[in-house]
């Protein structure tokens, strides 16, 4: 038998025998426990579900109609059913335990306000395939409410002046290269979600390391550590005086919770980074998403565009390419009454499917069933947005001029209304957003016509309409005042 280094394979195989019998045995062990605790969890759970003999109806709808035509799907299944409420198995699961259930426009209402029964940070935390962090995190969204309430809502005029002018810039460097010929087509989704992150970044980080960000290129964490560990940190405003101040969200933050002199810990600076991620995720990808739909239905409509530009003239003098923008102010934002409207029946049209959802907290009866904890539950948007018994006989269609005349803007929530959610948990940041879509829609049609080749777009994904934008060829024509 050869050797290597002197020592004889043979002799070694023969000692690696009980070694390798013992490894196949530990092995063969843990497959065994791994598999039998897999087991005990399916049917465990499997065996909770079918114990409860009051579920609501289970329809059995194929993945191909859920993700082909949703809103057909789930309405129909109310419509089998009889019931207000019904449970459907999960998106290409098969498991019993993993149902979801989905209430109708009748008990929407309870499930969205009763925060004792329905949890929303659980519901969210598990749509997202975070729950594990719930632990670790129990009080984020209350941490994160209050942010956004006081450190930007409470502050609306300073945050406009401040998103504006960076919005303007954008349009106008995106207008040079349509006007060069560098390009013909348009990324509404890339422009907007662009514009939005170096809106955000300013209102956020504030103007000095806003500016020192822009020009190093670098990632957020080391800017908010600097600010932390710096002197800077102490001339952040008070917590009580902080909605007159102009400071930055980082510096509320700051003065919240690493006030003093103590040294600031991990603990504290992951806290902080982690409600300014969450901060940019919720007031970028979704405003950018957003914005798309309502560009893209404008294009549609080249009346409306010169109803929308005549609207903005009348509030705001809008100077010709290359001039110093004026001040625009909050309240000129929200009087811009014509657009409001539109974004609202557009938010009610795009057809959002289940955009609402919450975690069962505990065995709960609902419509007279018995409905098993630690499940999801959804409201079908639908059943109220487009359902002429709420939105009259015309629900289907968008009327721009629908909501001028009400006193119902595009961030009134409502029970005919969830584009922002209901009750608690509503969308703090929803009037934020909406101001938002009004300045992108403005800094894209005082200087361009968008225009829709073939007039329509695609729908990218009929199920996830809140998270996903439409595909288009958009072109910008040319305007000046």
């Amino acid at each position: 038998m050869p050797t290597t280094d002197g020592y004889n394979l043979s002799s070694m195989q023969n000692d690696l025998v009980p070694l390798m019998y013992a490894m196949h045995y530990i092995g063969l062990c843990l497959g065994i426990g791994l598999l039998g605790g897999v087991l005990r969890f399916i049917l465990s759970h499997s065996s909770k579900t079918r114990q409860q003999t009051n579920l609501p109806p289970i329809i059995p709808i194929p993945d191909d109609q859920i993700y082909s035509n949703p809103r057909e799907a789930y309405e129909n299944a109310f419509k089998v059913s009889g019931s207000h409420v019904v449970g459907v198995k999960k998106k290409g699961r098969n498991f019993y335990f993993e149902l979801e259930f989905i209430v109708d426009d009748t008990l929407l209402h309870d499930v969205l306000t009763n925060n004792q029964a329905f949890n929303f940070q659980d519901g969210v935390m598990t749509l997202l395939n975070m729950k594990f962090l719930n632990d670790s995190f129990t009080d984020y969204f209350a941490r994160h409410d209050d942010l956004v309430r006081n450190a930007i809502v409470n502050r609306m005029p300073f945050v406009i002046n401040q998103v504006f002018p960076v919005f303007m810039k954008n349009a106008e460097k995106l207008m040079r290269e349509v006007n060069s010929n560098q390009r013909k087509h348009v990324d509404a989704l890339e422009f907007f979600h662009y514009s939005l992150c170096e809106a955000m970044t300013k209102v956020i980080l504030g103007g000095g390391l806003y500016e020192g960000f822009l020009e190093q290129k670098e990632v957020i964490g080391p800017a908010i550590w600097r600010k932390l560990t710096s002197g800077h940190r102490s001339q952040a405003a008070e917590e009580e005086s902080f909605a007159d101040s102009e400071g930055s969200v980082l510096d509320y933050l700051t003065c919240k919770y690493a006030s003093g002199t103590e040294n600031v810990g991990l603990q504290t600076f992951l806290k902080i980074s982690g409600l300014i991620s969450g901060n940019f995720f919720a007031a970028i990808h979704i405003t950018s998403t957003v914005s798309v739909w309502v560009l893209f239905e404008l294009s549609r409509r080249p009346e409306l565009v010169s109803v929308l530009r005549e609207e903005l003239t009348t509030l705001v003098d809008i100077p010709a390419s290359g001039k110093e923008l004026p001040v625009l102010s909050y309240e000129v934002v929200q009087n811009a009454k014509i657009l409001d409207s539109f974004i609202r029946e557009v938010l009610r049209t795009k057809g959002d499917i289940l955009s609402v959802c919450r975690m069962i907290r505990n065995d709960v009866r609902l419509d007279g069933y018995d409905l098993p904890k630690d499940h999801l539950i959804f409201g079908l948007t639908t059943l109220l947005h487009l359902s002429p018994k709420y939105q009259g006989s015309d629900a289907s269609e968008i009327k721009y001029d629908r909501w001028v005349l009400t006193n119902k803007s595009a961030a009134t929530i409502g029970k005919s209304y969830l584009s922002f959610g209901l009750g608690r948990w509503a969308c703090p940041g929803r009037a934020l957003a909406i101001a938002e879509i009004k300045m992108l829609i403005w800094s894209i049609i005082c200087r361009a016509t968008p225009v829709l080749e073939g007039g329509s777009y695609d729908i990218v994904d009929r199920l996830e309409i809140t998270a996903r934008a439409p595909r288009g060829k958009l072109v910008l024509v040319p305007y000046s005042t």
